[in-house]
Parts: C-alpha cells; structure tokens; sequence
C-alpha cells in the first residue's frame, strides 16, 4: 500500500490506492490473505505474531494519516480528541476493503478482473457515508492487532 500510493499528493488518492492495493493483494494472494487474518499462526484471542502485528500498525499509521490529511473531504486533525472519531473511519475503510477482498476470493463477487473497479466503487459508497457522518468508536474498542494489556497467554480462553 506504501508504494502504491507513494507518488500521489492527494490525501483522496492516496486513500484510493491503498483501497485497490489492499484488495488487490488479497486478490493476488488469496492463500497469504487467509493465512494473515484467519489467526491460524496463533488463533483469534492469542498475541498476533510480531509481523502480523507491525504489518496491521503501519497499515492503521497510513489509514491514520491519509484520514487527518483530508481524505474523508475535511482535515481531521490527528490528537487524542480525534481518536475515536479517526478509528471510526478506519474501522469502516477496513470492513469495506476486507468484505469486499473475501467476496473476491471466495468468488461470491466477480469476475477478479475487476477488483479495481470495483474498490473504486466500493470506495466511493464509502466516502459518500463518511462525508454524512463519521462514527465513533466506542470507548474500549481498538483498530488494529488488540494492546497488549489484551492479549491473551496461549493456552488460555477469554
């Protein structure tokens, strides 16, 4: 997604680009995307592994970015009172992109020859809501791999 969207100033673009890169990848490499999110390395209430989890920061830090720069139409300066507002768009951005990569892969939605196409209108429905209202997340809800005060030892059940 850092490449995709490395040669493009505008913060709408550069949302774009990650959103066709994110789907594309999973697109490309349905194995790896299953194999990322599924929690098969460690399971779904145990610690992520460190790549795991420095993969899903850098992906919030470039949602975080993009969003405080004026990708939802408005700039939303990126401080401690923006927080839940900012994890409320990405929270949406990443359904969106994750639903829509799964549908792909799963051949629910089709043909692949037209992920692009279709990030780019999945993208666009989603800007549309995010200019009306931008949820908030609620207070204890985290985006991203959970903190570590979350995460379960291996072996235990939450």
């Amino acid at each position: 997604m850092t490449d995709a969207m490395k040669h493009l100033d505008s913060p709408r673009e550069r949302l774009a680009a990650m959103a066709r890169a994110y789907v594309r990848g999973g697109v490309n490499n349905p194995a790896l995307y299953r194999l990322m999110f599924g929690g098969y390395l460690s399971g779904q209430d145990n610690g992520r592994p460190a790549i795991e989890r420095t993969a899903a920061e850098d992906m919030k830090a470039l949602l975080v970015e993009v969003i405080s720069d004026g990708a939802l139409g408005r700039i939303i300066p990126n401080n401690p009172a923006n927080i839940p507002r900012v994890d409320g768009a990405i929270l949406i951005f990443w359904s969106q992109m994750h639903g829509l990569t799964l549908l792909l892969v799963d051949r629910l939605v089709g043909p692949v020859e037209k992920a692009d196409e279709l990030s780019e209108s999945v993208l666009q429905g989603m800007l549309d809501g995010l200019a009306n209202s931008i949820p908030v997340v609620p207070a204890g809800v985290w985006i991203g791999p959970p903190p570590v005060e979350h995460v379960l030892p291996l072996g235990t059940c939450g």
